[in-house]
């Protein structure tokens, strides 16, 4: 029997993958594998798919069905798990050594890279690598927030060739430099989810 996908849509975190694997847990639904914005499912009924939907849409999880939609999630989850690997050092290497998006794309999805960036831009108005660079400025405001890094550190856990390159466009983005953030005290982050 072949693994059926669902594909759902805000899953950005760790937190989010155990919450749903709780769901599927809860109503007894057999799945091998739940990732960031999927869930692979041995057998499923529609009574159970629905059951679901309703719990996932009570934390603003949505399970997708439109096939766009389906890869609208999927590249921004392979943007997100590239950072969450930025951060753990794995696939550093390949990323520092200058590897690019379209490259990286090529081995996480099926759908050439072309396609999958007209349909970003299409739904997206802008391109995968602006949208990459806007989910590490966020992620570079939650480090500066909550995290005891300084600035170069963060650089550096984001695959930053420098200081100096974060900087700019962190500033670019934010219209702040990174220290008048930090002194800022206010938080303007935007969650993953809502990006």
């Amino acid at each position: 029997m072949e693994n059926k996908t669902i594909h759902i849509k805000n899953m950005c975190c760790q937190r989010c993958i155990e919450y749903v694997e709780s769901v599927m847990r809860k109503h007894k639904i057999n799945y091998t594998k739940v990732t960031l914005g999927k869930v692979e499912v041995k057998i499923i009924s529609t009574k159970e798919l629905n059951t679901i939907k309703i719990e996932l849409a009570e934390k603003s999880y949505e399970i997708l069905e439109n096939k766009e939609d389906k890869i609208l999630e999927d590249i921004k989850n392979i943007l997100l798990q590239l950072i969450i690997d930025l951060q753990t050092n794995i696939n550093k290497t390949e990323i520092n050594n200058k590897v690019s998006l379209p490259e990286i794309f090529k081995y996480k999805h099926k759908l050439p890279y072309r396609s999958l960036q007209s349909i970003f831009k299409k739904h997206r108005h802008t391109t995968i690598e602006k949208y990459f660079i806007t989910l590490k400025i966020e992620k570079t405001k939650d480090l500066i927030e909550n995290s005891h890094l300084n600035f170069s550190e963060i650089a550096r856990q984001l695959g930053y060739s420098s200081l100096a390159h974060l900087s700019a466009q962190f500033k670019k983005i934010t219209n702040k430099t990174m220290k008048e953030y930090y002194n800022s005290n206010s938080s303007n982050r935007k969650g993953f989810d809502k990006l």
